[in-house]
């Protein structure tokens, strides 16, 4: 079987993470054939993938345009299918562009498609909330007529999405921590000063969604109120994308971007993981804080609920209000702590690891290849 591995518009964000993840386990399919187009941000890998004597690389971006978005014709792709004779395409995520000549499979990651009620989109004015139903409509078209099969990193992902898309048969695939949590000597240390308090780690980049300006205005409740809580937000974003008030500056550590061998040093330096965000499909820091054994405060939003289960401890993301008496039940509560931890290394178990999720899409190919 022939497959293609297409991440031509995966730019940035988890999706390079979980392409990255597949492309390194693709060697052990030495019964198969992989063509991989690599996006430009995925290029480092072209010379991993030339270790690979069951893998070929071709680099290519492809472009945002009215062919591709309402036709899904791509001339370039088209001929790398035809050039390697492939059976199969496989798109990490989509909304692909492309409609190849042959099945398609394609992953799902837009949750601003499924949950529309999303207080997200309350916090939007009426003008910015037509524009995003429009953009979002336009993506979901192409999901419909670029794809054959779905998968998703989520039942409650997937169940939501059945509704819009009711002639397409969707999956789950589950997602998981990088590999790099399990090989400790790769680890890097990043150096954070002490602090004789309570750090929360947000690991994120900075969407809208994430919800990170909500940081503050927890910190102005706690002072407004006088609340015992000495706290110190330490969050993966520079000084210009998060710009700070002097009376912040001690309390909300903005660290800028970092590497993902560093991660495991944030999450040890950490007494809990902290996820404001309003709309997921999947987030990485979960299965992380769970395998480094941190508590998990998050949204008390279903996608947070379908990932973390009982391993978490939910708060309105609106509210400073509710996120703070959070805190001070995890502070105050000393059995509470252990037993969300505990939760977290049982819910592990309901991801799928990076051999696992590969081995589940390489079934799911060979299924629809042998069905063509």
């Amino acid at each position: 079987m022939y497959v293609l591995i297409n991440t031509s518009n995966l730019k940035v964000g988890g999706g390079i993470q979980v392409a990255d993840s597949l492309i390194h386990c693709l060697f052990m399919y030495r019964q198969h054939n992989f063509v991989i187009v690599l996006s430009p941000a995925l290029s480092y890998l072209d010379v991993i993938i030339d270790g690979f004597d069951n893998c070929t690389s071709v680099i290519y971006s492809i472009q945002q345009n009215i062919q591709g978005v309402f036709w899904g014709k791509n001339i370039f792709l088209d001929n790398v299918v035809e050039k390697y004779n492939v059976d199969v395409v496989f798109t990490v995520f989509g909304p692909s562009l492309w409609r190849p000549k042959v099945k398609h499979i394609c992953g799902f990651a837009r949750p601003q498609l499924i949950y529309s009620n999303s207080p997200f989109f309350q916090k939007m004015n009426w003008v910015k909330r037509i524009y995003s139903k429009i953009r979002e409509n336009m993506k979901l078209y192409n999901f419909k007529i670029t794809s054959d099969w779905l998968i998703t990193e989520s039942n409650d992902v997937r169940d939501k999405l059945s509704l819009l898309l009711k002639n397409k048969q969707i999956y789950t695939v589950t997602n998981y921590y990088n590999q790099i949590f399990d090989c400790k000597e790769k680890w890097k240390d990043f150096n954070i000063k002490k602090f004789d308090g309570i750090t929360l780690l947000t690991i994120s980049a900075n969407h809208p969604h994430k919800n990170l300006q909500i940081i503050p205005k927890v910190l102005d409740y706690i002072d407004e109120y006088n609340i015992p809580l000495n706290l110190r937000f330490v969050v993966t974003l520079s000084c210009n994308e998060m710009q700070l008030k002097e009376k912040y500056k001690d309390r909300i550590l903005l660290i800028g971007k970092v590497d993902i061998n560093t991660c495991p040093s944030l999450y040890d330096k950490a007494d809990i993981m902290f996820l404001p965000t309003l709309l997921e499909c999947f987030s990485a820091s979960y299965p992380e804080a769970m395998k480094m054994g941190k508590p998990i405060l998050t949204s008390d939003l279903s996608f947070a609920h379908s990932l973390c289960g009982d391993a978490a401890l939910y708060f309105d993301p609106l509210s400073p209000q509710s996120i703070v008496e959070a805190i001070q039940r995890i502070n105050v509560d000393k059995i509470l702590e252990p037993v969300l931890i505990e939760n977290g290394r049982k819910q592990l178990h309901v991801y799928d690891n990076a051999e696992q999720r590969c081995d589940k899409i390489i079934k799911l190919l060979e299924k629809i290849y042998c069905n063509k």
